[in-house]
């Protein structure tokens, strides 16, 4: 596809719609430049550093499902997925608190164009708040530059809902899994895992729309390509993910928690049932009782 020439990204371009903090310094490390990097430290690439988090974030979900046995109740696809939103709710409150810091990251890879993955850092970098620093830097700059606008807040509003509509109600309805409260779990993890559906939805309607408008940054250009089926901006396929697991989660677990409510019913309907035959009433024709008879049979 031809792309008019006018609307290729620059540097200046981005500037005069979205105000950018110039690096002076030539790019270096991460580590490096910030002189955070212990010598006797060891460290990856920033893939490294992904699949160190994922593997901290499987051990500890496997801790709390055998530390709880509630919890084992859960599907396990849904268990993972809803210790997830909560860990991306802590990842988000990261991004909006340092805001700042992940913008002129974001705009070094931009000008060098370098991507984390390949970039070398120590591995401080597993917390989750440093780690959110150049994460949301390379979404930023190779996926959504909209998440690098200095005077937008529309991505601050988007993570901001998330975290506290999805990762706050993920958490409560873990907690009330593992303190045995059915019904309150049931709830969060629907208020949790609908809102999170809601809030994919108008974000993914939201930059479809941003790609169609020559004035908006997202739109595809020599110098930010989208490519067929935005091949060119793959990290926004992460996206697929917070779009079909929550519809997932929510279909899983009213069918777990029908299950559970049928063999509840079933449980006592079998218990009522034995109460009558021991105590010696057989199920008699119930118009032939006296409605205030102690012995009179109760159907189930």
């Amino acid at each position: 596809m031809n792309l008019p020439t006018e609307y290729t990204y620059t540097s200046n371009s981005l500037e005069m719609t979205y105000p950018i903090v110039k690096q002076t310094e030539p790019y270096t490390d991460v580590c490096a430049q910030q002189n955070l990097c212990n010598f006797t430290m060891p460290t990856t690439s920033g893939i490294g550093i992904g699949l160190i988090e994922i593997a901290i974030y499987l051990w500890v979900g496997f801790m709390l499902r055998y530390g709880f046995r509630s919890l084992k109740k859960i599907n396990i696809i849904s268990y993972f997925w809803l210790l997830m939103t909560v860990l991306t709710g802590i990842w988000e409150f990261a991004f909006i608190t340092q805001y700042k810091e992940v913008h002129n990251y974001a705009e070094t890879l931009v000008q060098n164009d370098t991507h984390v993955w390949g970039t070398r850092y120590d591995l401080s970098y597993v917390n989750p708040w440093k780690l959110s620093r150049i994460f949301y830097a390379e979404y930023g700059a190779h996926a959504d530059r909209e998440y690098i606008a200095l005077d937008n807040h529309w991505s601050r509003v988007i993570e901001g809902s998330h975290a506290v509509l999805c990762g706050l109600f993920a958490m409560l309805a873990l907690y009330f899994k593992s303190h045995r409260k059915n019904k309150l779990f049931v709830i969060s993890a629907t208020v949790a895992m609908s809102t999170q559906l809601m809030n994919s939805i108008l974000y993914m309607a939201q930059y479809f729309y941003q790609m169609r408008d020559p004035n908006n940054v997202n739109y595809p250009s020599a110098g930010f390509p989208a490519g067929f089926a935005l091949w060119e901006r793959a990290f926004m396929y992460v996206n697929v993910f917070w779009t079909l697991m929550p519809l997932y989660v929510i279909v899983m677990e009213y069918v777990l928690y029908g299950k559970e409510c049928l063999c509840c019913h079933i449980r006592k309907r079998r218990q009522s049932w034995k109460y009558n035959v021991i105590g010696g009433y057989i199920k008699p024709n119930v118009n032939y009782l006296h409605p205030i008879s102690p012995h009179r049979w109760r159907p189930f």
